[in-house]
């Protein structure tokens, strides 16, 4: 039986259900458990899935799962928890395996008005953690993220597809490239040119994205400006185009872009790019301008929402909302308000 205990003391021991990771696994003597730690994340590996994620306080244990096993360690941990869906996070920068787990914990303890649908869950990919710099997780740790957790297509689009499982996708920031780089690649795995609808919802969160992914020049053959550093052969899917295509036929209903146009985080990433030569403004805050443009086909996919509101009053960057009671609010009952007269007129420093 799989026992969830909701706390975030790090003197309790509790588990995550079930998770999807590339962070290394290493063996534990005697047992078929494997163990990892935060200081495994220099390296990745292949993607696992996880459940019976236990707190050592040094570090985690764990069961891997088959695929085949997936559906059904995943339907037994709704059942447990009293909840209908499933909510799979994917972290952003400067992430440890702990924070992603404890986050997971926070969301699924948060007191909601109604009985709550989601269980969210953690997908949590090998950060840096060689000098804690961006540029290091954005030009390698996150590229390599989003190839290994192909795995979670072929898991969510084969394994569960017969089951009766409904999933959701939230992703804050840079996990959000790392969405786009597995929803631009994985297709390599299978040879279709078009992916198949994985997920109910996908909600972009301070998306650490192009603001033009949803664009219509983007999407018809116009290849994204990358640094040159992330064109290394093993990392060319850097420069796939098409990806806004590719991101709306993973989910069933829409792509919700949560934005907030005063996140001073997103501001700093553009300022840091521009020093670069690049002129891209992130998704997360310029999305006025990803309405204006917003392609043809996905008029009825891609949705906005304007976050300001769910941000503290006393928040320095304006950008982890993500896991705010307001952002849970949303996520079980989503409600769009293309604010994008407002967006347009405050977003700062937007570079065309």
């Amino acid at each position: 039986m799989i026992t969830t205990i909701m706390s975030t003391d790090k003197s309790i021991t509790y588990v995550v259900p079930f998770c999807i990771t590339n962070i290394v696994l290493e063996d534990i003597e005697g047992s078929n458990r494997k163990k990892f730690t935060r200081s495994t994340g220099e390296q990745s590996g292949e993607a696992f899935l996880l459940k019976n994620v236990e707190d050592k306080k040094s570090h985690y244990e764990a069961d891997v799962v088959e695929a085949k096993e997936a559906a059904g360690v995943i339907q037994e941990a709704l059942a447990e928890s009293g909840r209908e869906e499933v909510l799979f996070f994917i972290h952003g920068w400067k992430n440890s395996c702990r924070k992603s787990i404890n986050t997971c914990i926070e969301m699924n303890n948060i007191e909601l008005d109604s009985k709550k649908k989601f269980l969210v869950l953690p997908v949590f990919w090998a950060a840096g953690w060689r000098d804690f710099q961006y540029r290091d997780e954005r030009r390698i740790s996150a590229p390599e993220g989003g190839k290994d957790f192909r795995v979670l297509y072929n898991t969510m689009a084969n394994v569960l597809k017969d089951s009766t499982v409904k999933k959701s996708l939230v992703c804050h920031s840079m996990g959000n490239f790392v969405l786009r780089i597995f929803a631009q690649g994985h297709d390599d795995l299978n040879g279709d040119t078009q992916n198949q609808p994985v997920f109910e919802d996908i909600f972009m969160v301070a998306a650490d994205v192009r603001w033009d992914l949803f664009n219509e020049e983007f999407n018809q053959g116009r290849t994204e400006e990358v640094d040159p550093d992330e064109k290394k052969a093993n990392l060319k899917h850097s420069a796939y185009t098409d990806g806004g295509h590719k991101i709306v036929n993973l989910a069933k209903n829409k792509i919700h872009v949560l934005y907030n146009i005063g996140d001073k985080a997103l501001l700093g990433r553009q300022v840091w790019h521009a020093r670069g030569g690049s002129k891209a403004s992130a998704l997360g805050r310029c999305a006025g301008y990803a309405m204006d443009k917003l392609h043809p086909d996905f008029k009825d996919k891609v949705v906005f929402h304007h976050c300001r509101y769910m941000t503290s009053y006393f928040s320095i960057s304006g950008h982890s909302y993500y896991d705010a009671k307001l952002a849970m609010q949303y996520y079980e009952n989503p409600d769009p308000n293309n604010e994008k007269e407002e967006a347009k007129e405050e977003a700062w420093f937007f570079y065309e």
